[in-house]
């Protein structure tokens, strides 16, 4: 009679403890943690990838950059062009077993421009939204505020899937600084039981993080102008080359090309050696045919009395471009 007792007392809080709420991750590429429980609702949403040190959140506790993340890209830097329409939505399911308290975060990369986001919490007790700003370059927010978790705030949620953080832009949405791209990222939600201590948040500086920068490497944007004649006279007074970078809203081949702009070392290469010029193709087309460019995508090296020094056209991952931008 007693080892029945005792077992039955044992049965129930075996389940108990299984019950309880447990911390979860939920990222947004397939490769992540928890993927199952992510979904895009509407929006014209594309993978992130590269730069790497830029795609994706280095925040505590998620997968490896490389996986990188979910982004959508509203205007390219310089350009008055929209590339997505709105509104957008996605959506990350806790899915709790049992009913819990949770404290909420998220997180996006350091290649983050846009604001306001709204974070929309529907929880147990009703809905709540909080608006917040991807600065990962640090324009408002004095060394950004990506690579770390940013709490929502705590909320209680009963188990199921019918609540969620749901991440959304409307009409409103808007360049935190105007010299990058105005994109923002669905990365990844976490729900933890006990409140995240400030380690735990944003971590303590990875020893490999210098080496992943290479020498000359730059975290400052790209410095464009959108005039030639000035940048003309900019260069001759500088001393430098001109960059022009004739790209094509809404095109792969011109996204691609700005991710490879975006990458530090080539970062560090254009505000060293050149001045940079950004042309929409689509609104400059006479001008890029007088110069032998004819699509979007194309970087034109040229000396500063307007010489050409060369074209690139083709697709090169950044040590390639960095390479190209190195010649004399």
């Amino acid at each position: 009679m007693h080892k029945s007792i005792a077992t039955a007392i044992l049965a129930i809080l075996s389940l108990s403890i299984c019950a309880q709420a447990q911390d979860i991750i939920i990222e947004s590429r397939p490769e992540g943690q928890n993927f199952q429980n992510y979904q895009e609702l509407e929006g014209k949403w594309l993978d992130s990838n590269e730069p790497v040190i830029r795609a994706k959140s280095s925040a505590p506790g998620l997968s490896a950059q490389t996986i990188g993340a979910r982004k959508v890209l509203f205007q390219i830097a310089g350009t008055s062009s929209t590339v997505a329409f709105l509104p957008t939505a996605a959506r990350f399911f806790p899915k709790l077993s049992a009913p819990a308290k949770m404290n909420v975060y998220a997180t996006w990369p350091s290649a983050s421009n846009a604001m306001p986001v709204h974070y929309v919490i529907k929880h147990a007790d009703g809905e709540e939204t909080v608006d917040l700003i991807q600065d990962g370059w640090g324009n408002q927010i004095r060394g950004g505020n990506a690579d770390q978790w940013v709490p929502l705030g705590a909320f209680n949620f009963n188990s199921g899937a019918d609540q969620y953080v749901e991440i959304r832009t409307d009409a409103k949405v808007k360049a935190v600084g105007s010299a990058a791209n105005t994109q923002y990222y669905s990365d990844a939600v976490r729900f933890t039981v006990e409140p995240l201590g400030p380690a735990a948040m944003k971590g303590a500086a990875p020893v490999s993080a210098a080496p992943q920068v290479a020498p000359g490497a730059s975290t400052t944007p790209i410095n464009w102008m959108f005039d030639i004649t000035s940048a003309q006279n900019a260069a001759k007074t500088q001393k430098k080359r001109i960059l022009l970078y004739f790209f094509l809203p809404g095109n792969a081949a011109s996204m691609k090309v700005d991710d490879t702009l975006n990458s530090p070392i080539v970062r560090g290469i254009v505000n060293s050696m050149y001045i940079p010029v950004r042309m929409d193709f689509s609104q400059n087309s006479q001008m890029a045919y007088q110069l032998q460019i004819f699509k979007g995508g194309t970087i034109g090296l040229y000396e500063s009395d307007g010489s050409p020094v060369m074209h690139i056209t083709e697709r090169l991952t950044a040590d390639e471009l960095a390479a190209r931008l190195r010649v004399q």
